[in-house]
């Protein structure tokens, strides 16, 4: 990959400098280097580890030697992402910025806290959104180094020789290191396989349709929440509004963003409707300058320019039209209860058929024996909340066995589910709407019914990994086994 001048660099956004927005693809044509391909290299690779070095020396910048003020500084990204608290935002704002008309205020009020979807919004955003704040911290990052040809590598923590946080993180007293980390973290410890395995890559849809998550969902309540609780603590990655203070995060979600372009790369689709690819968002430049950016130029990372050292191979055979179905509930839970800090088990029930049912509802067992070619059934958790971050991950089984031991080796596992993302922290975040979790148990029911081990009443278990917060008081509003 060609490098480019110091000059160059800092002349890329000088024409949109005097404007005070400008739309993306203006200010894109306005780059000196937008012509030139960049890769994005795995962090263990020698071209990744060369990266972390120049990426150290940027953080270090942006933290330590540019203003909080300028949105190239440390806190302003950050805060883009979501504001510690406490204090919170608007405390922060009188903070940084004691006067109404003070220059960058009004910037810092259009991009502090707008992650998607933390608050209520359509979570179709997640991928697109996050790709954005990628995008343009790297530019930061690139300006901060004095590195024209840097770009920031990706932690490909499903690899299980890299399932370390990257050596460079766990350096005490270095800018890239934090204390807000979860026990045997900054020690080397390695994140468990099932936290990051690549189920969403199965998904053939990409948002939500019935009881199948889709992939953005998937990808976003899955392994990327399970990374979030496992790096770090209630302040640090472990919670939202602390989580970008985290040097990890930007190789994180970098990775997210690998993943997706992965997921397209095997010919899977985003969506089309018109109020996802026009929406917008506001970003900064190198030089503080606003850019509004829209999703639809952000749909497909050829159109960027960037590419990754690797993709991951493809795993679905993605249609090319998807009928929104409705769900038919085979068993449920319809009590809301508390998660306790131990293990816990109920027993899912019939529904109870309609009163105009001319004929019994099936049975479970009967339902799985007559199951048509291309139905699939779902395990789904709905409404789930929590006072505060539980802090542990959540291991679920299906029909496990009294007395059995739990273990994700067993036919029983269904996944892992954490609580990323779904507490309610203050009067902004009491918008974000429960969460819902939906596991495809298709293959674990047939092999169950196989067995002579599925009852028409299965019983689901909840194993903590680790013991809980005792704030957290997680709920689960209701849980349904349905087949669509």
């Amino acid at each position: 990959m060609s490098k480019l001048s110091r000059r160059a660099l800092l002349a890329a956004g000088a024409a949109g400098a005097t404007l005070d927005a400008i739309p993306f693809p203006v200010w894109y044509k306005q780059q000196a280097w937008a012509d030139t391909p960049r890769i994005r290299y795995n962090a263990a690779s020698p071209e990744g580890q060369a990266m972390l070095q120049k990426y150290q020396a940027g953080v270090n910048r942006m933290m330590n030697q540019t203003a909080e003020t300028s949105p190239l500084s440390w806190a302003f990204q950050w805060y883009t992402h979501w504001v510690k608290e406490p204090p919170g935002m608007a405390s922060e704002l009188r903070r940084i910025y004691p006067q109404p008309n003070a220059p960058n205020r009004a910037l810092a009020q259009q991009m502090w806290e707008t992650c998607q979807a933390h608050n209520g919004q359509n979570e179709d955003f997640f991928l697109p959104w996050h790709r954005m704040f990628v995008y343009f911290f790297e530019l930061i990052v690139r300006q901060a180094s004095n590195e024209p040809g840097f770009t920031l590598p990706y932690w490909n923590y499903s690899n299980p020789a890299q399932a370390a946080l990257p050596a460079p993180f766990r350096v005490a007293n270095t800018p890239l290191f934090r204390t807000s980390r979860n026990a045997g973290v900054n020690t080397g410890g390695q994140i468990p396989a099932n936290y990051v395995a690549l189920d969403a890559l199965k998904e053939t849809i990409y948002g939500t349709s019935g009881a199948d998550q889709g992939f953005c969902s998937s990808l976003d309540f899955g392994l990327h929440g399970n990374v979030h609780v496992w790096v770090g603590n209630q302040q640090g990655m472990g919670a939202v509004p602390w989580a970008a203070n985290d040097p990890i995060f930007w190789m994180h979600h970098c990775n997210i963003d690998r993943l997706w372009a992965s997921w397209n790369k095997g010919g899977c689709k985003n969506p089309t409707y018109a109020a996802w690819l026009n929406a917008q968002f506001v970003f900064a430049d190198i030089h503080g300058k606003k850019v509004v950016a829209t999703v639809k130029d952000f749909n497909d990372i050829a159109q960027l320019n960037y590419t990754y050292q690797e993709f991951e191979p493809a795993q679905a055979s993605c249609p090319v039209q998807v009928l929104q179905l409705n769900p038919a509930i085979l068993a449920l839970l319809a009590t809301k209860f508390v998660v306790p800090t131990g293990p816990l088990r109920v027993n899912l029930a019939a529904p109870k058929p309609l009163p105009q049912a001319q004929t019994r509802a099936l049975l479970l067992q009967d339902h799985v024996r007559t199951l048509p070619t291309g139905k699939d059934i779902y395990l789904v958790l709905q409404n789930v909340k929590a006072d505060a971050p539980p802090g542990v991950h959540y291991d679920v089984y299906l029909d496990l066995p009294q007395g059995t031991a739990p273990g994700q080796d067993l036919p029983n596992y269904v996944g892992t589910m954490n609580f990323f993302g779904v507490t309610m922290m203050r009067d902004k975040m009491a918008a974000m709407k429960p969460r819902t979790f939906s596991f495809n148990v298709t293959e674990k029911i047939k092999a169950l019914q196989a067995k002579g081990e599925l009852t028409n009443t299965p019983a689901i278990t909840l194993v903590p990994q680790g013991t809980p917060d005792k704030a957290a008081n997680p709920t689960i509003g209701q849980i349904q086994l349905v087949s669509q």
